[in-house]
């Protein structure tokens, strides 16, 4: 039986700079980088869906939440495009 899974991804836990930014930022969390090398590391997972949450431009001075967000979704975008290809035997683009 393969087990899917869908990840949910939450900007709040990543070390934000500067601070102000909408959430609540986790004391010592991750930087970007490591959010995106976890999330690499699901590579072989059947990724089937994902979210990112806490995302609120409006309230982000410096478009933290909107760049690390967008980051986060095209990181689980690929991982759901990369499930997709080996469960139906397509080829990747790239």
């Amino acid at each position: 039986m393969v087990r899917l899974t869908s990840v949910l991804m939450s900007t709040a836990w990543i070390r934000s700079t500067p601070p102000g930014n909408p959430g609540t930022p986790e004391v010592g969390g991750f930087t970007s980088y490591e959010a995106q090398q976890m999330l690499r590391g699901l590579t072989g997972i059947p990724i089937v869906g994902g979210d990112v949450v806490e995302v609120s431009p409006p309230f982000d001075s410096a478009n933290t939440t909107a760049l690390n967000g967008a980051q986060m979704m095209w990181e689980i975008l690929c991982l759901m495009a990369e499930s997709f290809a080996a469960t139906t035997g397509a080829e990747s683009a790239g």
